[in-house]
């Protein structure tokens, strides 16, 4: 019990983070309603608004490949720590903000949080918590980024934008002073051959059982043998020889393109071009923009609830299964949508109907976040082997900046040209087929030690690798000896 609770206190110095995210993710909203009024202090134009809401994504990049070197270097702990302070910087940026160069710049600054966040969040928990409780803690990713959604909205229903603004500092003050309370990740010391460290660390976060004890061993056999290999490669040829190496195994290969259409499922379902630009899509399903912004909250709230009911689910169903039966009815639900919007857009629908498409609306983020973004999140976690877990936040990083900013850019386009149910299909088309590609190569990583996922990529059972791992240990204790 002491070891959950250890790991559940972990897990929540990410949730907050990760909460942060869906803050600055769901921010436009409120800044873009006030700006738009009459008399506002900052006058907007639509390519300010594009970019102001857009800007976020620009920076996701270099926030990977700032942090991918000191989550290898320096640890998990002082990640977190570079990737939770840009949040507080970038709310301190709004308040004061004057003009729109002021509010892109602190746009910008947010990208360095919700970008590296993604991927590190996964990292840790999938790093500090025990293959029982992995899949409903990775699940918290889903259920923190929508809780920040809603909150940022909630908030903002009752403040002006810089008054919201502030209230950003709470999640990401709490997710620093968490953060500074965990021990360093044991996979981390492990890597480093800080051995002993590594076993005091595994041993405060999962205890002294049996099972414990045995994942312990062989994360540091498999370690100590990696490094006795990387000792033997150490000029700088022998380094190159290698990384060209390990872009080329199957282990990092195999997750890249599986991360690559994790990547397209999260954008095409709406995950964040929702939260950004909530009005205008809501304002398809109602004309009434006084009560606009509550049918967006009752939605967020829904999505939230969603998310929250995910880490139960989660636990019922094997993953690849929960993937797939979610996906499927998600897309459906996803084309209803738009067939209705499209009928009533041509009058054929009544036009004064709002509770079916939103009752079809709710229905579909709740199919969605119960299953197939809140399992598709979780995968960034424990899709990468450790050997290639900071090249693989990097190449993640490229990803996710790219199909975010493009997500981000493009939507206002799409729905200008063909309105928002055409916007909706188009989302659902690309949701389809990375789904299809899914179901032909992603495996399944249920009850799945880290170790064990690595060697399914690899093609190696795990007793065999075992073997050869002991083999391998005993002739380094004799060499050392």
């Amino acid at each position: 019990m002491k070891s959950a609770l250890r790991q559940f206190w972990v897990v929540l110095g990410a949730f907050l983070n990760i909460v942060a995210c869906g803050f600055h993710l769901g921010y436009p909203t409120i800044l873009l309603r006030d700006l738009r009024k009459p008399g506002s202090d900052i006058p907007l134009s639509l390519e300010a608004e594009s970019w102001i809401t857009s800007a976020i994504a620009i920076t996701t990049l270099p926030s990977f490949i700032l942090t991918a070197p000191i989550l290898q270097k320096l640890g998990r702990r002082s990640a977190h720590f570079c990737v939770a302070t840009p949040s507080i910087i970038s709310c301190l940026l709004l308040y004061f903000a004057q003009d729109v160069t002021a509010l892109v710049i602190a746009r910008l600054t947010s990208g360095f949080n919700t970008g590296a966040t993604i991927v590190i969040a996964g990292i840790i928990v999938g790093e500090y918590s025990s293959p029982h409780y992995r899949g409903v803690f990775l699940n918290t990713k889903t259920a923190g980024a929508t809780f920040g959604v809603l909150y940022v909205h909630l908030i903002g229903t009752f403040f002006d934008w810089r008054a919201t603004a502030l209230f950003g500092l709470i999640p990401s003050a709490l997710a620093l002073l968490i953060t500074w309370t965990w021990p360093e990740s044991p996979s981390w010391l492990a890597y480093k051959g800080r051995y002993k460290e590594c076993e005091d660390s595994f041993t405060w976060l999962r205890g002294n059982s049996d099972e414990a004890k045995e994942e312990l061993l062989f994360l540091i056999q498999s370690q100590r043998n990696r490094r006795l290999y990387e000792i033997k490669n150490n000029s700088m040829m022998k380094k190159a020889k290698l990384l060209l190496t390990k872009l080329g195994q199957k282990d990092f290969q195999k997750p890249t393109w599986i991360v690559l259409f994790v990547f397209v499922i999260l954008e095409a379902c709406g995950r964040h071009s929702f939260p950004a630009y909530a009005v205008k899509f809501m304002s398809a399903f109602t004309k009434d923009n006084a009560t606009t912004l509550y049918y967006v909250l009752a939605v967020d709230g829904i999505i939230f609830l969603a998310s929250v009911g995910s880490c139960g689910v989660v636990k019922l169903f094997r993953r690849r299964t929960l993937l797939f039966v979610s996906g499927g009815v998600s897309c459906v639900l996803l084309t209803s949508i738009c067939i209705y919007l499209y009928l009533k857009s041509q009058h054929i629908a009544p036009e004064n109907n709002v509770w079916l498409p939103l009752s079809l609306l709710c229905s579909y983020f709740i199919v969605l976040n119960l299953g197939t973004s809140s399992i598709a999140l979780s995968l960034l976690g424990e899709i990468y082997p450790l050997e290639h877990r900071g090249l693989g936040t990097v190449i993640s990083g490229v990803f996710y900046s790219l199909s975010l900013l493009v997500t981000l850019k493009v939507t206002p386009a799409l729905m200008r040209a063909i309105d928002v149910h055409g916007t909706f299909f188009v989302y659902m088309i690309f949701m389809a087929g990375a789904l299809f590609y899914l179901y032909f190569f992603l495996p399944e990583t249920e009850g799945k030690t880290l170790q064990e996922i690595e060697h399914h990529f690899n093609g190696v059972s795990l007793k065999l690798e075992q073997d050869k791992e002991d083999k391998l240990l005993d002739c380094t204790l004799a060499s050392e000896r």
